[in-house]
């Protein structure tokens, strides 16, 4: 597989080399949630909707492997976990850096607590404000999705990671008009009658069945609408998904820009859609 020898400024040898490392660092993660799932308990301190009040050990066990690791071996690189506040070393990363790694360490704690497989963990790497890489590792699936800025989106199992094996390219999963909303009244209005629309939040209150962020990577979902998406967990999942082939803009059709104009790092609206026509329809409903 060719790659560009450059893009965004900085040398592909450099960043594929910083995308193994993450690889292998969210496996190990991974093999460590698994392990410690079953015997996991909430603990309930974020406020919020249901998938953002769960907070385990394993968010702040994999947030403090992750950080002890990239300080060890890629020091100069800033670093944003979701975990923050509760964390002993982000005072160690430099503040500023023109790259930063940012990390979801259980996306979809709520999941991870209800014992559900579909809970992930996600990395991203900026330049500037802008995602130049992305991770979605599944552990209970063994499958990682990936994507490099401009050189396309790729697949690896577990064992893959592990032996070193090529990048399979990766292309989005195509069909179907299932599109999720998060806890949104006027988004629910304005699509409900036009697609399959499910709500995140709500539907996992009547009756959960597993949905997550991720869904639309293996073909369970064909896009989101979302006001305020962050760049640490749906920004990150929606790079992987542009790169592999899908729509990902405003309400307006335009780019998002970079997440790190504001201080939350995200976006004020997001769109991602598999196809140019659910893309069209998609704003048209929102116009």
């Amino acid at each position: 597989m060719q790659i560009n020898t450059l893009f965004l400024g900085i040398n592909v040898f450099d960043i594929k080399e910083l995308t193994r490392f993450l690889l292998a660092q969210l496996v190990l993660a991974g093999d460590y949630a698994l392990r410690i799932q079953p015997r996991i308990k909430s603990d309930d301190e974020k406020g919020g909707n249901i998938f953002q009040t769960a907070l385990t050990d394993a968010d702040l066990s994999i947030q403090a492997m992750v950080e002890v690791a990239l300080l060890g071996r890629f020091p100069d690189v800033s670093f944003h976990g979701e975990e923050e506040e509760k964390s002993l070393n982000t005072k160690y990363f430099p503040k500023d850096a023109e790259y930063e790694v940012t990390l979801d360490p259980v996306n979809g704690t709520r999941l991870f607590v209800d014992q559900f497989s579909t809970f992930d963990i996600v990395a991203a790497v900026t330049q500037n404000g802008e995602i130049i890489c992305a991770i979605d590792y599944l552990p209970a699936k063994e499958q990682c999705y990936f994507a490099l800025r401009k050189a396309g989106a790729f697949c690896l199992s577990r064992n893959e990671i592990l032996n070193g094996a090529p990048w399979r390219p990766f292309v989005l999963p195509q069909g179907g008009e299932r599109v999720m909303i998060f806890e949104d009244e006027d988004l629910h209005r304005r699509l409900d009658t036009r697609f399959n629309t499910v709500d995140l939040v709500c539907e996992y209150l009547r009756a959960p069945s597993g949905l997550t962020l991720n869904s639309i990577l293996r073909g369970e979902l064909s896009g989101w609408v979302r006001r305020n998406a962050h760049l640490i967990d749906l920004g990150a999942i929606a790079f992987i998904a542009g790169e592999a082939g899908a729509l990902v803009t405003d309400f307006r059709g335009q780019p998002i820009g970079p997440y790190l104009r504001s201080r939350e790092r995200s976006v004020p609206e997001l769109v991602a859609a598999a196809t140019p026509e659910l893309h069209e329809r998609i704003l048209n409903a929102l116009a």
